[in-house]
């Protein structure tokens, strides 16, 4: 599509996703009804990497979301059995390299102004490359806030941040395609992918920026917590340190600084990761009342399990 007052292509605005066997069917519908169905500005086109076979429920989800350009791949396999990396790589081939990708989270909600800020802003600005904004997160149920986790606004102190934690809130973040595609996309690594790339794009001298507004509620939790602190991610978080080391992005000194943290961290007891999670990484969303977004893909679920269940 020619724009002709700019003499340039404007981009397609596109979001990416992977389902797998093990997502939950609520979640994942209620994420997607979200993105696709309540925004205030359409996405041009979605892509949803569905990785090995899924089970009946969530084969009713995809069914439901027929406008999805929906891509199988047979079941990653991977020393640490985590195959999000090649799914969204596959997307990304899918897509092409001239087109801005919103990434998606399938267990959380969107605000309903996600798509229509992002547009906003890279259509201003041609030279912005990564950008993401505010997550607020939530229990389970999306009943009571936890609390906000806060990203820098501007390009140098999402740069210095990045060099403590990741930078950029993972479901809020969309990207241009191009230069994503020119670093080799996401790593193969067994967790932390999002960080790994997001380094790689700022070391490699990339215009990014968060913007204050929330564009995500976060489905977190105790459950959130313990998915983090097991072996598995263990090992996966190890893989994704030395893969930012390697783009130049840390230091020597910053790299054993994380491995020696995050390791002792993931060690601890539950109770005192929670506690670490929630008070020293997050400030506190507790006076927040539930938004319409929330409510309306609760009830949007509730309607399909009704139609499911009159039609079965």
């Amino acid at each position: 599509m020619e724009n002709v007052g700019r003499n340039r292509v404007v981009p397609k605005f596109v979001g990416l996703f992977s389902v797998y066997n093990g997502d939950l069917p609520t979640p994942l519908f209620q994420s997607l009804w979200s993105i696709l169905k309540g925004q205030t500005e359409s996405l041009d086109l979605s892509v949803g990497v569905i990785e090995g076979e899924l089970s009946d429920q969530l084969e009713r989800v995809v069914a439901h979301f027929a406008d999805v350009q929906w891509v199988r791949i047979p079941k990653v396999a991977s020393a640490l059995n985590f195959g999000l990396p090649e799914c969204l790589n596959k997307g990304l081939e899918v897509i092409g390299p001239n087109n801005i990708v919103l990434k998606i989270d399938t267990d959380d909600i969107y605000d309903r102004n996600r798509v229509a800020v992002t547009k906003r802003h890279f259509l201003e600005d041609d030279d912005l490359v990564l950008f993401g904004g505010q997550v607020l997160e939530w229990d389970e149920e999306f009943l009571r806030p936890i609390g906000l986790r806060r990203v820098p606004l501007e390009h140098d102190k999402v740069y210095q941040y990045g060099k403590r934690r990741n930078p950029f809130n993972g479901p809020s973040v969309a990207f241009r395609s191009g230069p994503i595609m020119g670093l080799g996309g996401f790593k193969h690594v067994g967790a932390n992918e999002d960080y790994v790339l997001w380094s790689a794009v700022l070391q490699a001298g990339n215009k990014s920026k968060n913007i204050a507004e929330v564009l995500v509620h976060m489905r977190g939790g105790s459950t959130l917590v313990h998915r983090r602190s097991n072996q598995r991610t263990r090992k996966g978080e190890l893989e994704a340190l030395k893969a930012i080391r390697a783009v130049g992005y840390y230091t020597r000194p910053e790299y054993y600084a994380h491995v020696v943290f995050k390791q002792v961290v993931r060690r601890m007891p539950h109770f005192l990761n929670n506690g670490i999670y929630r008070i020293l990484l997050r400030s506190n969303g507790s006076n927040t009342v539930v938004p319409e977004v929330v409510l309306a893909a609760k009830a949007a679920f509730i309607s399909f399990q009704s139609d499911e269940n009159h039609g079965s």
